[in-house]
């Protein structure tokens, strides 16, 4: 199973965050996907390298296409949200449309 991870670039509390991922990662989860922008997705591919799985990056010239590759690529979508990154909402909103599973964590900026 491939799990999106992304979310807002401005991280208080990257240990937090972490932590969470620890959590809520599928045990099915075989493969971790994200954008490679600092924050939270800089974070999905540090669990996704110290826990041995497998880590995609998923590059785009805009947002839109950004967001269009990786619900297509991804089963399902955790997204670290600050409530008002515009980015992190289009994402959401995509997999939203595409019926994909999407699991939101409210987090400080």
């Amino acid at each position: 199973m491939k799990l999106a991870i992304i979310g807002s670039r401005h991280v208080k509390h990257p240990k937090v965050v972490l932590k969470k991922i620890m959590e809520e990662l599928p045990y099915d989860c075989t493969e971790i996907v994200s954008c490679g922008a600092e924050g939270v997705d800089m974070l999905a591919q540090q669990y996704a390298k110290e826990h041995g799985i497998v880590y995609k990056e998923i590059k785009a010239s805009n947002a839109l296409e950004k967001s269009q590759l990786l619900a297509d690529y991804a089963d399902s979508l955790l997204a670290f949200w600050d409530c008002t990154s515009k980015g992190t909402a289009v994402i959401i909103s995509t997999f939203t449309k595409v019926s994909k599973y999407v699991k939101i964590i409210c987090i400080n900026k």
